[in-house]
């Protein structure tokens, strides 16, 4: 009994007798005399298993999942400039809402903002100019014209129809009453005399 116990193997030599056994009869002898418990956990790295048995441990790729769900919509972009648009072009008037006419000196209407009209020629150098809206408190503006090509001094005034309202009145007093209020006097002199006299002139009003 002494014998088999002074016989008995250590662990390098068991060690030793499995390496021999792998050279001699590969692994597969190797996997039918080494087991489990024999084995210390975290020793057994991955060159030492055949890719075979690494294939065989993966598994199969299982199917693919669901396609998840959709994410939410970003946020619209800011949008572009669209630029400035363009003036509009002239509509034939002296300005923002100004009408005018030119006058010929016996008092014809020559031409003028649509709507305006020449209602009297009263007296010699003397006219009413009707221009479809209220006159009082407007701004009224009259100058010479240069059609009749003369070289005599004139001097021209202008001023709404309507009755007298106090110093400050901006009114011409001659043209009072209610077919008036739409209209403005205009009344032209000789610069060196003073006489009134005919002659051609522009017309305007700024509402």
């Amino acid at each position: 009994m002494n014998r088999l116990r002074r016989f008995r193997p250590t662990p390098s030599m068991f060690v030793a007798l499995v390496a021999l056994v792998l050279a001699m009869g590969g692994s597969a002898v190797a996997a039918s005399l080494i087991t489990t418990k024999q084995i210390k956990d975290g020793t057994i790295q991955t060159k030492d298993i055949s890719k075979k048995a690494l294939k065989s441990l993966r598994g199969k790729t299982g199917p693919a999942g669901p396609a998840g769900a959709a994410g939410a919509a970003g946020a619209a972009g800011a949008k572009g400039d669209k630029g400035d648009k363009g003036d509009k072009g002239d509509k034939g008037d002296a300005g923002p809402g100004a009408l005018w006419a030119l006058v010929a000196g016996d008092g014809t209407l020559v031409k003028g903002s649509p709507g305006v009209t020449v209602t009297s020629h009263p007296f010699t150098g003397e006219y009413r100019v009707d221009f479809g809206v209220a006159t009082s408190g407007k701004l009224v503006m009259a100058t010479i014209s240069q059609r009749d090509n003369d070289a005599l001094p004139e001097v021209i005034q202008a001023a709404p129809c309507g009755p007298a309202a106090g110093a400050t009145s901006d009114t011409y007093t001659n043209c009072t009453g209610a077919a008036n209020v739409n209209r403005a006097a205009v009344v032209i002199r000789r610069g060196d005399n003073g006489a009134t006299i005919d002659h051609s002139f522009y017309i305007t009003l700024i509402p």
